[in-house]
């Protein structure tokens, strides 16, 4: 506080000095970011409310650097696009003293769904089929659907690999959801499971020696319904092995002899009953 006060040539003092009080403030303001957006997040939409102890205080807010300007708590920004964004911002006491480290904050928009990628089985016959999947990102779930339904609608359970093994599951379709953190969502649906044969080719032997022969020499002719079946043949329990028709034996030994023959398909099943 500064006084003055007036004295004239006869010692008359002026009883109401003029006075005039005023503050000296050289301490900056501090600045609290108190509520914020989710890091990531896929709003597009973002708030920030911030404070001072220093009530007083007004504040200057930027977005990815693009300058401060006087702004007010709460401090809301619209239409952000997909990407990492930064906001600042920092108190001004009324004395002109600025933060000098502003509250910031940096935090990623996330608006693209995690990609599903599902490994299907080729349609080549086979008695089993295995279907997997895999996500870039985020959680994978699946279900269970004959139709081309693939969404919401569904019930999802946790994702596993998935071995079918019926020829009722010839056109099965599998659904998967993926969900990143952010709850950002995508659905895929499997090919129709194909190829799956656990049916057995039937062996029928079309020819054959006479019983009993006098000739040292024996040939064999066979078939299956399933042109695709290749054979295996055995002579007297010496075990199989890949044989085509007809299959021919020469020099054989007097006494009983026995042979068979099997079909196996392309899917790897093999007739039980061989001929």
């Amino acid at each position: 506080t500064f006084a003055v006060r007036a004295r004239d040539s006869a010692g008359n003092v002026d009883s109401t000095p003029a006075s005039y009080s005023w503050t000296i403030d050289t301490i900056p303001p501090d600045t609290s970011l108190d509520i914020k957006p989710d890091n990531p997040s896929n709003d597009t939409n973002a708030s920030f409310q911030f404070s001072s102890l220093d009530a007083t205080a007004t504040f200057e807010c930027q977005l990815d650097g693009g300058g401060y300007s006087a702004c007010m708590s709460p401090k809301t920004y619209t239409g952000l696009s997909e990407a990492g964004h930064t906001f600042d911002v920092y108190a001004v006491d009324p004395a002109g003293n600025v933060d000098l480290s502003p509250a910031g904050y940096t935090w990623t928009i996330d608006l693209t769904a995690p990609t599903i990628t599902i490994f299907d089985p080729d349609t080549s016959p086979a008695t089993s089929k295995t279907i997997t999947a895999s996500v870039s990102d985020g959680t994978l779930s699946m279900s269970n659907t004959t139709g081309t339904t693939c969404d919401g609608s569904l019930t999802f359970i946790p994702y596993a690999s998935q071995t079918f093994t019926s020829e009722a599951d010839n056109g099965i379709k599998v659904c998967y959801r993926a969900v990143d953190i952010v709850g950002n969502t995508r659905y895929n649906l499997s090919n129709a499971i194909a190829g799956i044969d656990t049916t057995p080719p039937d062996t029928h032997l079309d020819g054959k020696p006479a019983d009993p022969t006098n000739s040292p020499n024996a040939s064999f002719h066979f078939s299956s319904l399933d042109e695709t079946a290749a054979f295996e043949c055995q002579l007297d329990s010496g075990g199989y092995s890949t044989c085509t028709s007809p299959k021919d034996y020469t020099g054989l030994s007097d006494g009983g002899h026995t042979f068979a023959v099997r079909a196996r398909d392309s899917a790897g099943n093999v007739d039980s009953t061989p001929a």
